[in-house]
Parts: structure tokens; C-alpha cells; sequence
């Protein structure tokens, strides 16, 4: 397939930083593959390039492609053999490189281990324990004020505000500046401000819901008295306007009795209840957060305290998390004779999947860049938020880029992996899921795809419907059963009707089994679906996550241990 204007630009691009935000099924891993490639047939040395990726899968993956086009031509075939001794790698393997080789900076061993989360959380919670005893045991007045006000029936739920506390702040940049943020971030005008109106954001939102299922009602005057009630919710600007609304104004009770009427109008009055017992005036709000204050100090001394005491055991243990390597890393490069080190030893630094990073992953970035990092990333593709992505950094640096400010933004948004109708259909959900309003981008301003692969729309079907479909249902006391029903069903009828489905290469040809997938949120309906599916003659192949400890492999394990140990003990 031909490369479009921007995939060239993307691949050739050069003199300045440049991001690259690339729409799903855009050809983002070629272009970056090709651009590699095209480095090193003009001379770049393999080992001078560093290609950051997010996992190890990735790595691979992207090594596996350079190779394969480095094996395509004659003159590039020696370099493919240099490929496994690059520099492409995860950003946690790169800050373990630079931690390794600079340790003695540090003061740490150079053969340091990683340290296991799971092992890591035990850590904490254990040295939390003793450190929450002592303070009882010495009588540490502000320690017990604290637990008396957070702690009315068990001490977990300090104790996950601690734990919380420290894993965050060893994801921070600066373990101090951040704790020291909140007295500054979160006791202002403007942060109490803020989240009062943020609440009245999710009040309006809420009444707006309840107001939805007041039009399910069936008796008119009864639905008419509960819209008549809602609707100035809706138009009040300030929140002790709902809030004086919503605690003087009458209610209205039910007045007609159609029997179907019951379930909502109980639904309706419970979620109404619920939202009203959580009022009160913007100033008690402002009271209730300042009041809170005087603990903050003593809690970011609990966080320190721990944080020392575990920064002070993986010493002892000579292993640390991937969030310590991250800041030793940043800490070498802080370093300006190191950094400049570091940073000659690669005329080109490449960032997969960008929209992913976090802010110490960008501080290193920063460090190493001399006007040639090339990105590549989609914001709205961001999955990692629970590891401490950034999408805003992405999003941030393309406003500035369309700019021409400080780099080059490419806009890679044509999509060969779907047909027109799909993409049309993805781009009106996204454009009201993606607004700047709730949002860091506007879907609607450079981010929406274009259907481009022409022998998709040369062969599609004129008579079908391809386009995004909600099924509706009536549940019964198996909800999982009646929807593996439904979509077992749809997928007899596709095939027997002869539905047609593109290969890539071939066309259309008339759907089989193998061309349907179904993506689920839980397992919890596998069995169900393999059941109705075996019942229908329908092959099925359920992939799913599995607990080590209920695994073969696991049961292995743990077999293997009770043997060894049982004879150790002599007990056959």
C-alpha cells in the first residue's frame, strides 16, 4: 500500500522535535518502523538510535518489524543482525540501563534487583503497622485526634490514605514537593471553589438522569408534576440556588396508580433521596474542607516516616520498584556533566505510544532531548492512567506543535482498518464523548479519522449494513443466558444469510465462525456463553485471565512444595 502525504512527512521529518498523533488503524507502527529504517540507510548507526516503548511485547514487536524490513534490501541485511543489541527497549528498562551504569552516582549497588509490587505493597503495610504502633504506644496526641476522626471503626481506612499516599508519591518527580503541594493545591479559594462547583456539575447531571426516567412514567400528571419539579434544577448558575431549591421546595408525591408506574417512580424517588441527602450550603462545604487542615500535617509526616523506613529496607534488600529506578534515572540526568553524556550517545530518540507517558517519564525525555525526539501516540487511545499517565502532556505539546512551537505535529488520521461506516459511526460517538468541556482534547478539531483504504470501499456490499448496532433485550432472572442467546442467534443468522466480511487480500466472502468476536468487561458470563454456544453448534474459544493460584501451573507449584516439604519433615 502506497504511503499517503502525511505517513511520508511522518517517516521523513527531520530538524526538529516532532509528535506524530495518529488516529487508530493509521499505520503508526510502520511509518515509525520505515522512519528507523530510513535512518539507518542514511548512515545512522543502530546504537545511536533509542526507541522507548511501553511494553515488552512492544519491544518486541518493533524489533521484529525493523528486522524484517531491514532483511528486505541488500545493502541494509548486515544491519539486521545488530538489531537485539539496540536500544529498544521499555522506558523501565532504559532508566534501569542508565541506573545500572551510574550507580555509584547514586550510592547504590550496581546490581540491584527489581522489587515485586505485590512484595512491595506487604512492605508498606507492614512497616505502616509498626509505625502507626509506636506512635499509639508514645501517646502522639495528633495521631490519636487523627485515627479518632478517620478512624471510628478500623484503622484501614488511614491506613489505605497512607498506603495511597506513598505509592503516589513514589511516582512523583519530587517525593517532597509533592506532599508539600497539598496545603498549596488543595485548602485554596480556588480548589474549594472548584469543587463546588464541580458538585453542582454532577447534581445537574444526576437530575438530568432522573428526569430521563420520569418520561418512562405512564400516568401523565404524575410525570408532568416530577418534570415540572426537575426542570429548574436544570437553569439555576450557582449551587446554593439547587441547594435552597431542592431543600424548600415540595417534593411531589405520586398521584396516579397505573401499577406499571411503581418500579420507576421507586427508582426515581430513591436516587432523588440519595442526592438530597448529600446537600449542604457552599459555606458548610468550605467549613467542612479547612476544618480538615489541621490534619494534613501530620498525615504527610506519617507518609514521610514510612516512605523512609521502606526507602531504608529495599537498601537492606538492594531492590527497588520501577518508580525508584524512573527518579534514579532523572536524578543521574539531573547531573549536567551526565546528561550531556547521555544525551550525545543518540542522534535520535523515538517515543511509541506517547500518549501514555507520565511526568518523570517526560522529565527524562526532557533531559535527553536535543531538538530530536520524535513521538508517536494517540491521546484518545490512553490506557494507563492506573500507572500514572499524563494524557494532558501529549495533548499539551500538540496544541503547541500545530504552532510550530518548539517541533512539528503530523496528523496521521487516515484509518486503513475499517470500513466508511464504522469510522463514521466511531467519530459521532467520539465526538460527544471528547469535548472540550470534560475533556484534554476536542475530538471534533484534528483528531477525527477518515475510512481510507480504498479495496475496503471498491468491495464492500451496497446492501448490507455495516454500521454500529445496539441490540435490546428483555431480561429474565439470567441475564448473561438471553444475551448469549441473542448473539449466538445473530451469528447463525449472519452465516446462514450469507453475510458478507472483508479478508484483507481476498474481498468479501461469506462470514464463518472464525470471523466473529465477542469482548466482554468480566468473565463472569464465560460459562454461560460456552454453554448456549456448545447447545447452538457454535465453536467457541474462551480467553480468559487467570489466577495463578487456581492455574495448573499453579496447583504445580504449590504440589511441589507440600512434597518438598512434607519430606523434609519425614512425613510420606
Amino acid at each position: 500500500m502506497e504511503l499517503t502525504k502525511n505517513q511520508q512527512r511522518a517517516i521523513n521529518e527531520k530538524g526538529s522535535n516532532v509528535l506524530v498523533s495518529a488516529g487508530a488503524g493509521s499505520g503508526k507502527t510502520r511509518v515509525l518502523t520505515l522512519r528507523v529504517v530510513k535512518l539507518i540507510e542514511e548512515g545512522t548507526p543502530i546504537d545511536r538510535l533509542l526507541i522507548v516503548t511501553f511494553t515488552n511485547a512492544a519491544a518486541a514487536e518493533m524489533k521484529g518489524r525493523i528486522r524484517d524490513e531491514l532483511l528486505k534490501k541488500d545493502e541494509t541485511k548486515k544491519y539486521a543482525f545488530e538489531i537485539d543489541n539496540a536500544h529498544v527497549e521499555t522506558f523501565d528498562a532504559f532508566a534501569m540501563f542508565i541506573a545500572k551504569k551510574y550507580a555509584y552516582e547514586l550510592g547504590i549497588s550496581h546490581d540491584f534487583n527489581v522489587l515485586d509490587n505485590a512484595l512491595n505493597k506487604i512492605k508498606i503495610k507492614k512497616i505502616m503497622d509498626e509505625v502507626f504502633l509506636n506512635h499509639a504506644e508514645d501517646k502522639d496526641v495528633e495521631f490519636i485526634d487523627l485515627v479518632n476522626e478517620y478512624c471510628i471503626k478500623e484503622i484501614s481506612r488511614l491506613s489505605d490514605l497512607i498506603a495511597n499516599l506513598v505509592n503516589k508519591m513514589n511516582n512523583a518527580i519530587d517525593k517532597n514537593q509533592y506532599l508539600e503541594s497539598f496545603k498549596e493545591n488543595y485548602f485554596t479559594d480556588k480548589f474549594i471553589n472548584d469543587a463546588i462547583n464541580e458538585r453542582l456539575d454532577i447534581i445537574k447531571r444526576e437530575i438530568s438522569a432522573i428526569k430521563e426516567l420520569s418520561f418512562n412514567l405512564l400516568c401523565e400528571e404524575d410525570r408532568n408534576n416530577l418534570i415540572d419539579f426537575f426542570d429548574p434544577i436544570l437553569t439555576f448558575n450557582t449551587y446554593d440556588e439547587v441547594n435552597a431549591y431542592i431543600l424548600n421546595t415540595d417534593y411531589p408525591k405520586k398521584t396516579g396508580k397505573v401499577v406499571e408506574d411503581k418500579e420507576i417512580r421507586d427508582l426515581i424517588n430513591s436516587q432523588f433521596a440519595n442526592l438530597k441527602g448529600n446537600f449542604g450550603t457552599s459555606n458548610e462545604i468550605r467549613e467542612y474542607i479547612l476544618e480538615k487542615k489541621k490534619y494534613v500535617d501530620k498525615i504527610i509526616s506519617l507518609a514521610k516516616e514510612v516512605d523512609d523506613r521502606l526507602f531504608k529496607s529495599k537498601c537492606e534488600l538492594n531492590s527497588f520498584t520501577f518508580g525508584d529506578i524512573s527518579r534514579f534515572a532523572l536524578s543521574i540526568l539531573n547531573n549536567e556533566m551526565l546528561r550531556k553524556e547521555i544525551s550525545s550517545s543518540f542522534d535520535y530518540i523515538m517515543v511509541d505510544e506517547y500518549q501514555d507517558t507520565s511526568d518523570v517519564q517526560e522529565a527524562i525525555i526532557k533531559a535527553l532531548d536535543n531538538n530530536n525526539v520524535y513521538m508517536v501516540g494517540d491521546v484518545k487511545q490512553s490506557i494507563y492512567a492506573f500507572r500514572n499517565a499524563n494524557c494532558d502532556i501529549f495533548q499539551q505539546k500538540y496544541e503547541r506543535y500545530k504552532s510550530h512551537n518548539g517541533g512539528e505535529a503530523i496528523e496521521l488520521s487516515d484509518s486503513f482498518r475499517s470500513y466508511e461506516k464504522m469510522v463514521n459511526d466511531v467519530n459521532s460517538i467520539f465526538i460527544k464523548l471528547f469535548n472540550k468541556d470534560d475533556n484534554p482534547i476536542d475530538y471534533s478539531k484534528g483528531h477525527k479519522l477518515i475510512a481510507a483504504n480504498e479495496e475496503i470501499k471498491a468491495c464492500i456490499a451496497n446492501n448490507q449494513d455495516y454500521g454500529i448496532k445496539v441490540y435490546s433485550y428483555a431480561r429474565t432472572d439470567d441475564p448473561y443466558e438471553d444475551e448469549a442467546k441473542l448473539i449466538a442467534n445473530d451469528i447463525i443468522n449472519k452465516i446462514k444469510s450469507g453475510y458478507k466480511v472483508y479478508h484483507r487480500g481476498v474481498g468479501l466472502v461469506s462470514c464463518g465462525f472464525k470471523d466473529f468476536a465477542i469482548i466482554m468487561q468480566s468473565g463472569t458470563s464465560f460459562d454461560s456463553y460456552a454453554r448456549i454456544f456448545n447447545e447452538k453448534g457454535i465453536p467457541i474459544n474462551v480467553i480468559k485471565e487467570q489466577k495463578l493460584s487456581t492455574s495448573d501451573v499453579g496447583y504445580t507449584i504449590k504440589n511441589l512444595i507440600a512434597t518438598f516439604y512434607y519430606i523434609k519433615q519425614g512425613i510420606y
